[in-house]
């Protein structure tokens, strides 16, 4: 019986490392990425990274709009976003 539950332990150890996913994409990465899309102003594409609330609250069009009359109405040409991991 002892050697029965020995095994059971040792392949659910086993299972559960083969289940890690060693690919996944971290906050950092996803971060990343919404940074990357920032500093080629890329507002149109950073609208996919926010909540599902706030884009129930604002359409594209206006969160894109918006970013792109801050540029303007700040006279940005050259911004560049970074952050450490």
């Amino acid at each position: 019986m002892k050697r029965i539950l020995l095994l059971l332990t040792l392949l659910l150890f086993v299972f559960l490392g083969a289940c890690s996913n060693k690919d996944a994409i971290t906050p950092n990465d996803r971060f990343g990425e919404y940074v990357k899309l920032w500093n080629n102003q890329k507002f149109d594409k950073m609208y996919s990274y926010l909540a599902d609330d706030t884009k129930k609250k604002f359409p594209t069009d206006k969160v894109v709009d918006r970013y792109k009359k801050i540029y303007e109405d700040l006279g940005i040409h050259d911004l560049k976003v970074s952050f450490k991991n």
